[in-house]
C-alpha cells in the first residue's frame, strides 16, 4: 500500500500502550477549541510517518454512540487531509505519534469540525518544520 493512499489503515493507528503513556506525558501540544493535539517524536520503523489515536472523553459524552460519531468525524477529516502532514514529515525525515482529542461537551457537526481540525493540523505542520 502506498503512503500517499487516502485510506486509513490499522497500521496508521496508535495502539501500543507504552507509546500512548509516553504521549500523554509529552508537553508538545496544540489546543484549538474543541480540539487538542498532542504529539511525540517516534523512533519506530513504520512505513507511515504518523501514527494517530482519536479520543472523545466519556466525561463529556456518556453514550458510546455519541463518542463514536465524533471519532468517526475526526477520523474522516484526518484521512482526507493527512497527506499534507505526511509530506511535511517525509521532507524533514521525522516520524511522530499523535493524539487528537475532542474537548467539548457540545456536539459539533462535520462541517463545523473540519476547519478547526485543518487549522490544528496546519499549526502542527508549522511547529514540526520549525523544530
Amino acid at each position: 500500500m502506498s503512503v500517499t493512499s487516502n485510506k486509513f489503515t490499522k497500521n496508521e493507528r496508535l495502539f501500543q500502550q507504552k507509546i500512548i503513556t509516553n504521549l500523554f506525558k509529552s508537553t508538545n501540544s496544540i489546543h484549538i477549541y474543541p480540539i487538542k493535539i498532542i504529539w511525540l517524536y517516534s523512533e519506530s520503523e513504520d512505513v507511515f510517518p504518523a501514527r494517530v489515536l482519536f479520543s472523545v472523553p466519556k466525561k463529556n459524552f456518556k453514550r458510546a454512540v455519541q463518542r463514536n460519531l465524533l471519532k468517526r468525524r475526526l477520523r474522516e477529516i484526518y484521512r482526507l487531509y493527512k497527506h499534507n502532514l505526511y509530506s511535511e514529515l517525509d521532507k524533514n525525515n521525522k516520524k511522530i505519534a499523535l493524539a487528537i482529542i475532542y474537548n467539548s461537551a457540545d456536539k459539533y457537526s462535520y462541517s463545523e469540525l473540519e476547519p478547526i481540525v485543518l487549522k490544528a493540523l496546519k499549526r502542527l505542520e508549522a511547529k514540526l518544520t520549525a523544530e
